[in-house]
């Protein structure tokens, strides 16, 4: 039997596509009194048993999208924890070493983070302004 290689590449390609669930495209700013928080880690975490987890990185602007690997982008449709940091741990490892950094955001919005999101179908644009403990 003869089969044209397109017909098979679709074949093949809704075979693949079927078995993954969708991810919805996912935006937002970060901003901590009320300035933009740049070089920040945003984490959304599953709230349910799956405990998946999407990461992005913030722009000079505090921006974000959600970007779980190189070829795809956005969160699954649920409800998620919202981590946010800056702290990195220095690395001497490497040439040239990487400096750590600080956190400078408050425990309540990334390790007991109080931060919430729900991820529905479309384009979900979900912004946070984080408030610095008070000193």
């Amino acid at each position: 039997m003869h089969y044209d290689w397109w017909v098979v590449a679709g074949v093949a390609m809704m075979a693949v596509s079927c078995g993954t669930p969708p991810l919805h495209e996912v935006t937002g700013r970060i901003t901590l009194d009320g300035k933009p928080l740049a070089d920040a880690t945003v984490t959304y975490i599953s709230h349910d048993e799956r405990r998946e987890f999407f990461l992005a990185r913030t722009d000079a602007e505090g921006r974000y999208r959600l970007q779980p690997d190189g070829s795809r982008s956005g969160a699954l449709a649920g409800r998620y924890v919202v981590r946010v940091t800056t702290f990195r741990q220095a690395d001497d490892r490497v040439d040239p070493p990487i400096p750590g950094v600080a956190e400078r955001v408050p425990e309540r919005y990334n390790l007991a983070s109080e931060l919430r999101a729900e991820v529905g179908p479309g384009v979900n644009q979900r912004s946070f302004d984080l408030v610095a403990e008070a000193k």
